[in-house]
């Protein structure tokens, strides 16, 4: 073939790049794995146009980025403590103003303004707990999935 060495070459760095977000420990293995599978997806006499061997040689390359990208985020991804804390940040206000607007309430009893914000609030809180619950639910799901 004629950019064979060229092909390879770019094909050994794509691995590399892939590799470089691999653990330490088994990064030169798979390093050496995957880099000598490119000669022979490059070489496979089930393809006929060398073209089309080139191409299947670059999107396996490419390919490895993508995996060890999956894998990498999946060992870093604590979804639950982020979540978390957004929870936090967006319910701890409302909270507090939820007990401001029930204090005021129970100091001038009677009055429908408070009453009136009181029940708006208490509806727009259950309305963000349970989207955060089913966001939560939904992550817990695709965490479990892959």
């Amino acid at each position: 073939m004629r950019w064979e060495r060229q092909l390879l070459r770019i094909g050994e760095y794509l691995v590399g790049r892939a590799c470089r977000r691999l653990p330490s420990k088994i990064r030169d293995e798979r390093y050496r794995e995957w880099t000598a599978e490119l000669p022979a997806i490059l070489h496979d006499p089930d393809t006929r146009l060398a073209a089309h061997r080139a191409v299947r040689m670059l999107c396996y390359a490419v390919d490895t980025i993508r995996g060890t990208t999956l894998i990498s985020r999946k060992a870093r991804r604590r979804p639950w403590a982020r979540r978390t804390a957004v929870i936090g940040l967006h319910i701890i206000p409302e909270l507090a103003v939820a007990t401001f607007l029930i204090w005021s309430a129970g100091k001038a009893p009677g009055d429908r303004i408070h009453y009136l914000l009181v029940s708006s609030l208490a509806y727009g809180l259950t309305r963000l707990i349970l989207l955060w619950v089913r966001r939560l639910l939904w992550v817990r799901r695709r965490t479990r999935r892959t």
